[in-house]
């Protein structure tokens, strides 16, 4: 025990060292290296907001709430993937969605797969993220989706109007869309290029 306390320091100052150099891609593809790095001192907190770019973790609400991870959030973010798991909706919620979106406004890649509430993440999404390039909002086949939690017709024209940059568009399995989407995102958003819209029943009817 006495030689792990003695090493702790050790360990402390190689982490931030491979931080500060070219080693921090590999350490931003770790969350639990990460959460290890920030929690050495603010300095490390600091230098992980000013350099991470992309982030890829499957976050929960609690989890956003805590300092270690809000950290990692903000407007130097461009790419975000927070997708839970396949086989069920997860613990991120449209409220941590609207926190995520409020503090990395110049996203342009976002992913929030099999989260719950994507109506309102959408709403969220569009209110801050004007930059996106990219989102994806589904859920998988087969994950039973609550009438109020998948994304609508009214939360699809918020993003269409806002979300003017957006190339790459999946909404999978989100059983209240109508054409109605369709139409709003053939109207607003000239640049797309893929739109997935699988397991919509009402869509095309």
């Amino acid at each position: 025990a006495a030689r792990d306390r003695s090493d702790a320091p050790t360990l402390v100052k190689a982490l931030q060292e491979c931080a500060r150099d070219h080693f921090f891609p590999y350490i931003a593809d770790d969350p639990a290296l990460l959460v290890a790095l920030v929690r050495t001192s603010s300095e490390a907190r600091q230098l992980v907001a000013t350099k991470l770019s992309r982030l890829v973790c499957p976050l929960s609400d609690e989890l956003l709430f805590e300092r270690n991870y809000l950290c990692f959030l903000s407007a130097n973010l461009v790419e975000l993937d927070v997708s839970q798991a396949e086989d069920r909706l997860g613990r991120l919620t449209g409220a941590g969605i609207a926190v995520l979106a409020h503090r990395c406004k110049n996203l342009r890649r976002f992913s929030a797969r099999n989260c719950v509430g994507a109506r309102d993440a959408a709403a969220a999404i569009a209110a801050s993220c004007e930059h996106l390039e990219e989102l994806d909002l589904s859920v998988a086949p087969g994950v039973h989706v609550g009438e109020h939690q998948g994304v609508t017709d009214a939360s699809v024209r918020l993003l269409a109007h806002q979300c003017r940059h957006l190339k790459v568009l999946k909404l999978g399995n989100a059983p209240a869309l109508t054409d109605a989407s369709l139409k709003a995102i053939g109207a607003r958003c000239t640049k797309l290029t893929t739109l997935r819209l699988e397991h919509c029943p009402t869509v095309g009817r």
